[in-house]
């Protein structure tokens, strides 16, 4: 799945999760691509402008993206790593 594809399910998925029923209210702020599809990590409009912790979000999950197009909202510790990432840190193989 191409980024732009995955970015419109994370955004819609985004929308659901907002609160304040403001599809604007949150916003992507990072996406990598992962084994399992793409990860897209959000944050509150506001505090992307103001960088101001007052305005920023606490629990807010990273969503998965699968390859099949299905967009979730995951804990942190279930996050795929990256293709020859340790999968703990300070560990190598």
């Amino acid at each position: 799945m191409r980024l732009d594809e995955a970015a419109e399910r994370a955004t819609a998925l985004l929308s659901e999760l907002s609160s304040s029923g403001d599809p604007a209210a949150l916003m992507i702020t990072r996406a990598e691509l992962r084994d399992h599809g793409w990860l897209f990590f959000y944050s509150s409009s506001a505090f992307v402008q103001s960088r101001s912790f007052i305005d920023a979000l606490g629990g807010d999950l990273p969503i998965l993206v699968s390859s099949d197009g299905v967009a979730v909202a995951i804990p942190y510790d279930e996050v795929p790593h990256k293709a020859g990432e340790p999968i703990h840190p300070g560990y190598s193989s």
